[in-house]
């Protein structure tokens, strides 16, 4: 499949077509690691590690149930 290159704001995007995206098991919002082999020019998107989500839902989790306390300690 070829798809073009859009500009997004000073970036640019390529779209990824709903069926690619169903059958990768990614979803929108899924952060995602993006390296760039530059000898083959090949650009490789693969999950993000699942020890790196566990933490960032644990930072999340954590956040939400201190925030009151994290505000006060902010504000000194």
């Amino acid at each position: 499949m070829i798809q073009k290159i859009i500009k997004v704001g000073t970036s640019a995007a390529v779209v990824i077509p709903k069926d690619f995206l169903m059958g990768s098991g990614f979803k929108v919002g899924d952060k995602v690691s993006v390296d760039l082999d530059e000898e083959a020019k090949v650009v490789t998107i693969a999950p993000t590690s699942k020890k790196i989500k566990e933490t960032a839902d644990w930072t999340d989790k954590f956040i939400k149930k201190y925030k009151k306390a994290l505000d006060a300690l902010a504000d000194k």
